[in-house]
């Protein structure tokens, strides 16, 4: 029997199921479309016949309805945004767990004085003219992590500041290298003297007035040098350099490869401090790690030892990661206090999550509560706001009161929304990661964001409560895949699970071109091979390739082949797909992602606009698109592929749970071969379409192959999704261990074979897979722990707790009893039969179950 929603004709299901009295209950339905609800009483012998099928499958959420926070359970000090949020009248959430957490400030430590500030290492009249300018700002104490950090980086060494957002971590590196500064200005250190590097041009220029005004007291010069920096102000740089210059590696990178002026004044540096650091991991993390190298390696050669800070104010893993960035040993200074507390809301998403945050944007829009909702993927963001501008066009007292915040924007066009939000003309900022970062955007009531590592999460956080105000933020958790099904039942365990960041310096696409690049600025010897840590297999390769040829002792580069190794662009894939429409570009996506969602018949949305892919040629790198019709309005695509991967040469082994693991490169191959359509608010699709001409992207990446354990199936669809639902579970569950989740990595299964591969979704690697391959117990403990906890409904599978959002094969199939019973096997510590064969039948075998 289906029961239509006289709203709109959708489908409407049974949502819940409360007694009333011993004769009746009460039906609580909900339509999958408009998510419009319906309640009926109705006597208890009669439920079944209303909606047979509806009450098991339905059931699933019966604990988290239990769960369910009302007004009345909220602490009197609760924020105002969070109390809103809980009081909604809504079938798209249950809110399910409300926390305040950070309630120690940071430690402080004296009053500021002058005498005070010199006890410290500042140097007077600066002391007093500092103590004085923070005095008139009202700050008459500095925290005891800066005290420190004064102290460490005066001695000379590398040091690390990890303490949250809003506590002062820039004067905790400026002041003591600014007065750095002036020490090595009197040994007749040549200018620049300390590079101040950002992730992005806009922080560098938010930041520059607070560091011009420090610059002023210590008698420094600063300016900023980009590649927004004009041509007139670049030369007046080179003919009377600062002091202190903020950039980023992009131009350090450039400058220095093409030998030009600029390049050469970046060797001159003494200090690099570098901003923002969480941003430095993966592929791009990999790429500053040579940079990094390459500065350092000129700058000694000129007998200058370049001094590395660093600062973030998330990171679990400082001293390993900042080591490996810097290849070299770095001092931490650490605080976790903040200023005022966060009540962190999480909400259990029944509806699709870009519907459900539509909702509560367009709610806090009324209620004007200026709020920043944070996506993990652009893709998520621009579904988003094509879902508010919808609502817009109905609810006019919301209309152009939000905007959405990406990279990728033009720099007038990112200034002017960030200006209409921080003076209170946008209410909602939809938002890319881009803006975790510390760029000016005002005072902001509360952070929405989409499921994300709890690292992530508290440095999204960190943009309310200041103003000595407590803050709000809500964790938005999806109902379609493993670690929101986990963390709605164990709420408490994701601020247990902080992640780690990573790179991967062997990484032999982006090593390659660097070491190259090296040997291209100065010759390199056989000695500085082994001072910088560089990979001997890459000077191997380069040689044999022609790229360098080594005279004596020293290898010099082949410059005829500079065109070949240099890569302007270190933050992504070279290959990059512009997107034309009319004939002209409006958008450009790295070609590892256009294959997913620029692939013909997609629906692609671009700053709330939706099109629809007409054709894809990669050879070209070129996609063209035509806006959608209304039929189009409600619906959205996703891509049906198959994936093969090769190993390529030696591989890492090593034994652990009862199988071997192999970890190395590989060529990865993804072939889209069709697409599925669905209507928003249904999560079976409503057609599916094959493409005529399949569309093929390889690339050589890092993987981990291994076989699981036989499994007593005799079945090959059970046994099919069991070894499907493992992969699946150890990429999208244990995201906690190794930092990265399903954007990171990808998988394949091979069917009764069990070998099992999980590879880096990132053209070279971006070092997930061999934390993965480092923390395999780990991973395997907990994928085994969120199943072990799903609960699904009695007498049925739902294998929501083995779902993946971006599956290839739309989740099919799947079979979470048999992926528990693997687990519980390589817990034990069972032989897998043939474990050693694992690269063997990979070889052998064509494609797999993504």
């Amino acid at each position: 029997m289906v029961i239509k929603c006289p709203k709109c004709g959708g489908p409407v299901k049974l949502f819940n199921i409360q007694p009333v009295g011993n004769d009746e209950v009460h039906l609580i339905f909900l339509c999958e479309k408009c998510g419009a609800y319906y309640e009926i009483r109705v006597r208890r012998e009669k439920v079944h016949e209303i909606a047979p099928m509806a009450i098991s499958a339905e059931s699933d959420i019966k604990e988290l309805l239990e769960k369910r926070i009302t007004p009345n359970e909220i602490p009197p000090d609760t924020p105002y945004p969070i109390k809103k949020v809980v009081s909604l009248k809504t079938r798209a959430f249950i809110p399910i767990f409300l926390e305040r957490i950070f309630d120690q400030p940071p430690r402080t430590g004296q009053e500021i004085s002058p005498n005070y500030l010199k006890s410290l290492g500042i140097p007077d009249p600066y002391a007093t003219r500092l103590a004085e300018f923070w005095r008139e700002r009202g700050i008459t104490r500095l925290y005891k992590f800066q005290e420190e950090a004064f102290k460490t980086i005066l001695s000379g060494r590398h040091t690390a500041i990890i303490a949250p957002t809003g506590t002062g971590k820039t004067e905790a590196f400026a002041i003591p290298s600014f007065v750095r500064a002036i020490h090595l200005k009197h040994q007749r250190a040549e200018n620049p003297i300390i590079l101040i590097i950002y992730p992005t041009k806009a922080l560098a220029r938010d930041q520059l007035t607070k560091l011009f005004k420090y610059g002023e007291i210590f008698g420094l010069q600063v300016a900023v040098l980009d590649g927004d920096t004009p041509l007139s102000k670049r030369r007046r740089i080179l003919a009377r350099p600062p002091e202190i210059l903020l950039t980023n590696f992009d131009m350090i990178h450039y400058h220095l490869a093409k030998r030009t002026k600029l390049g050469y004044l970046f060797r001159r540096c003494r200090i690099v401090i570098i901003d923002e650091l969480h941003e430095y991991y993966g592929a791009f993390g990999t790429h500053v790690h040579y940079i990094l190298k390459r500065l350092r390696r000129l700058a000694e050669k000129e007998k200058k030892k370049i001094q590395v800070v660093m600062s973030s104010a998330t990171i679990q893993n400082p001293e390993e990661f900042c080591s490996l960035l810097i290849d070299d040993r770095v001092t931490i200074v650490s605080e976790k206090g903040r200023k005022t507390p966060l009540f962190v809301l999480f909400l259990y998403s029944l509806d699709q999550i870009h519907r459900t945050a539509a909702e509560i944007l367009s709610t806090a829009i009324k209620e004007r509560i200026k709020s920043l909702a944070f996506f993990n993927t652009r893709r998520s963001a621009e579904f988003t706001l094509y879902i508010l501008n919808r609502i817009a066009r109905r609810e006019k007292n919301i209309f152009n009161k939000f905007d959405l915040h990406r990279a990728g924007l033009p720099r007038e066009t990112r200034i002017q929304i960030e200006k209409d939000f921080r003076e209170g003309r946008k209410y909602v900022l939809i938002a890319t990661p881009t803006l975790e970062l510390g760029i000016d955007i005002g005072d902001i009531d509360l952070v929405l964001s989409e499921i994300t590592p709890v690292n992530n999460f508290i440095q999204r956080s960190g943009r309310t409560g200041r103003r000595g105000r407590p803050g709000s933020a809500i964790l938005l958790l999806r109902n379609d895949d493993p670690i929101s099904e986990y963390y709605a039942r164990c709420p408490r365990d994701y601020f247990e699970d902080v992640s780690v960041r990573y790179i991967e310096p062997r990484n032999p696409y982006i090593a390659s071109k660097h070491v190259y690049l090296a040997a291209f600025e100065e010759p390199l010897d056989e000695e500085e091979i082994v001072i910088y840590n560089i990979p001997r297999e890459i000077i191997n390769d380069l040689e044999r390739e022609g790229a360098v040829i080594k005279i004596g002792t020293k290898y010099f580069a082949n410059g005829a082949l500079f065109n070949k190794y240099f890569a302007r662009n270190i933050r992504g894939s070279d290959k990059i797909v512009r997107v034309f429409y009319n004939g002209r570009v409006i958008d450009e996506r790295e070609a590892i992602i256009a294959v997913r969602e620029l692939h013909p018949g997609a629906v692609y949305v671009n700053r709330g606009v939706k099109y629809i892919v007409k054709r894809l040629d990669l050879n070209l790198l070129k996609a063209e698109v035509e806006k959608a019709g209304p039929d189009y309005d409600d619906l959205y695509t996703r891509p049906l592929y198959t994936y093969s991967a090769v190993p390529l040469g030696e591989f890492t082994i090593r034994e652990t749970m009862g199988t071997i693991l192999f970890h190395g490169r590989m060529k990865v191959t993804a072939i889209v071969d069709g697409y599925l359509v669905f209507r928003e608010g249904q999560k079976t699709p409503i057609a599916e379409y094959p493409l005529e001409t399949p569309v093929i992207y390889e690339y050589e990446t890092y993987g981990l192959v291994f076989r699981a354990p036989k499994l007593p199936f005799t079945d090959k669809e059970l046994i099919d999704g069991s070894y499907h639902a493992l992969e699946h579970i150890l990429i999208e569950g244990t995201s906690i261990v190794t930092g990265g989740g399903s954007e990171d990595l990808g998988g394949i299964s091979f069917g009764s074979t069990g070998v099992i591969v999980i590879y880096e979704a990132t053209l070279g690697g971006n070092g997930v897979s061999r934390l993965l391959f480092n923390r395999f117990e780990k991973a395997v403990e907990k994928a085994y722990k969120i199943l072990k906890y799903c609960k699904c409904p009695s007498n049925t599978i739902c294998n929501k707790c083995v779902y993946s959002y971006r599956c290839g094969n739309n989740n099919r199939p799947l079979y979470q009893p048999g992926a528990l019973m693997a687990l519980e096997k390589m817990l034990k510590g069972e032989k897998v039969e043939d474990a050693d064969k694992a690269l063997e039948i990979l070889l052998a075998i064509e494609k797999g179950i993504v």
